[in-house]
């Protein structure tokens, strides 16, 4: 399971993260940014956060020969109890979930589910409500697919 549907969740939270940049929830002025992943079921945080910083250093050399760093990042997974013996966990510094937890010191707070969409108003209860995006899987979408590209393709 962890195969199958990781890569989903890795895409979402870097597409995720990338619109909290494009959005300005993100400062990227900071040396350091701190973001929470709330992982409800699949490990998925650290990875895509890994990645995502890999493919933006590789594209911006490809556009301009010259490499875009973001902030440092500072990733605190948090993991319910059943999926915190995941392969995919292990090398992560990662904490079991609790509701108590404050998640008002992080920049940017991901809670991510793949399976079960019917949390989506499980949030954690002290966020910055600006600062939290929650993912969910959906049944359907009526909303019409928009593409983001460089101007010159």
């Amino acid at each position: 399971m962890q195969l199958f549907l990781s890569p989903f969740a890795i895409a979402r939270i870097q597409k995720t993260f990338i619109n909290a940049i494009k959005k300005n929830l993100i400062d990227l002025t900071k040396k350091t940014l701190s973001i929470a992943i709330i992982e409800r079921d699949l490990p998925c945080g650290k990875s895509a956060i890994d990645d995502l910083l890999i493919q933006i250093e590789n594209l911006s050399l490809l556009q301009n020969g010259e490499i875009f760093r973001l902030p440092k990042i500072d990733v605190s997974i948090f993991n319910k109890a059943e999926f915190i013996e995941c392969k995919l966990n292990q090398g992560n510094n990662t904490q079991l979930y609790s509701s108590n937890i404050d998640f008002t010191q992080y920049d940017l707070t991901i809670d991510i589910s793949v399976l079960n969409y019917l949390t989506f108003l499980n949030k954690p209860t002290r966020t910055s409500p600006n600062k939290t995006i929650v993912i969910r899987s959906v049944h359907h979408t009526e909303e019409k697919r928009k593409f983001n590209f460089y101007p010159t393709i």
